[in-house]
């Protein structure tokens, strides 16, 4: 495939990053995390559109990401600097794989600016220490409230959805963490650092699953549903990355 433009940003910090789940943790923050420009591009990650029936009155969107170890841990990166650096509210990737059914992906995170509060305390990210660990298919323990976990929506880069039309030619993912949704930031991290540690050696699984509220609970309320595939799985087509 052509180059990735993660790549060029997050290589070395992931290459820095440790690997061993029995060593030592490394802290993250806006000292070491890259500040971002507000949009970037990469051919090196593909998602596809689908759905979720539980049964037939409910039924889901549902989101695959398609790439490689080294991708995913760019994209964990990526959420990292955009949590801790306060320059831009979303970071749109422009997905340039052929095979690719979104064109856009992007990482939203709202911030509260000073004259514009409620009423209470407000707080801001400081740091996030990283312990590699290997995961499973259901990263997220059960009993995670589903208000701090990751949501997903797929919509339009005007997240406007109004008619007939506008629903099927939806071509963009929004990662999102706070502001408009009720997920916090915690979500947030939870996501980032489950596709850091997709990206260890050691981790031999080639799916995870994010489900909602009828499957292994994986995302926040109202959020589409979300799938990572990686090399090696039954659906992962080789072809798609000569």
């Amino acid at each position: 495939m052509g180059s990735c433009e993660l790549k060029y940003i997050f290589g070395d910090l992931a290459e820095s990053l440790p690997f061993d789940p029995r060593g030592e943790g490394v802290e993250l923050t806006a000292d070491n995390l890259p500040v971002l420009p507000a949009k970037i591009e990469t051919s090196n990650l593909y998602l596809t559109r689908s759905s979720h029936t539980y049964h037939p009155s409910f039924k889901i969107d549902s989101i695959g990401f398609n790439a490689h170890k080294e991708t995913y841990r760019y994209l964990g990166l990526l959420i990292l600097s955009a949590i801790f650096h306060p320059q831009h509210s979303e970071i749109t990737i422009k997905l340039n794989h052929p095979e690719t059914e979104v064109s856009n992906l992007v990482v939203e995170y709202y911030r509260s600016e000073l004259g514009k509060l409620s009423g209470g305390y407000h707080k801001k990210p400081f740091a996030f220490k990283y312990y590699p660990e290997l995961t499973s298919k259901h990263p997220f323990d059960k009993c995670i409230n589903p208000r701090n976990l990751p949501c997903f929506a797929l919509t339009n880069l005007e997240d406007f959805v109004n008619s007939e039309d506008d629903w099927k030619n939806r071509d963009t993912i929004r990662i999102s963490g706070g502001g408009k949704t009720v997920c916090t930031d915690e979500g947030m991290i939870l996501f980032a650092e489950l596709l850091l540690n997709v990206g260890l050696p050691q981790n031999e699984q080639d799916e995870y699953a994010l489900e909602g509220e009828n499957g292994f609970r994986g995302v926040g309320i109202n959020s589409a549903e979300a799938i990572l595939l990686l090399p090696g799985h039954i659906f992962w087509v080789d072809e798609h990355w000569q």
